[in-house]
């Protein structure tokens, strides 16, 4: 697993214990078509019992734990294993749907971010990359609570919007 960021090569130890239907870009993804990868990239089996050829679709919204840490984004280590918590923060649907992207696009594991909403993903890219003093050019035509995030929200912030 060498080579792999943290997160990567814990889940790429997790899946080596189970069946495994992993492609990635340093495997046999090569010969593989797109059609292929869109429907078994970045898939692990891992019901011993029932060998299904689909992963299951995990709709908890928390999972237990084994540790004490705390209940915070903030106090997950990233170096070490990924452990499930609430699911807002990582479950295993989304990352295998992260996963397949990543492989479609040809770019590294860990390189692809869901959302659950439209609002969400421009929210999370515009103030994840700008700064107070920062100033974006924005088409006028978009969805509207993204015009008002510009209009209100980023101007409050310090950022020039035209």
């Amino acid at each position: 697993f060498a080579g792999r960021s943290p997160r990567c090569a814990s889940r790429a130890r997790r899946a080596a214990t189970r069946s495994v239907l992993r492609l990635s870009s340093s495997s046999s993804s090569r010969s593989w078509g797109e059609n292929t990868v869109c429907v078994h990239g970045g898939e692990e089996v891992g019901d011993a019992a029932t060998k299904a050829s689909t992963p299951p679709i995990q709709m908890s919204t928390t999972f237990g734990v084994t540790s004490t840490r705390g209940f915070s984004a903030h106090d997950q280590d990233p170096d070490q294993e990924k452990a499930y918590v609430y699911t807002r923060w990582g479950n295993p649907t989304i990352d295998q749907l992260q996963d397949k992207l990543c492989l479609l696009e040809n770019v590294p594991c860990g390189g692809c971010l869901t959302f659950a909403s439209g609002m969400a993903a421009s929210s999370g890219l515009l103030l994840s990359k700008l700064s107070p003093g920062d100033h974006v050019v924005m088409c006028d035509v978009n969805y509207a609570g993204t015009a008002e995030l510009a209009r209100a929200t980023l101007r409050r912030m310090g950022m020039q919007v035209s």
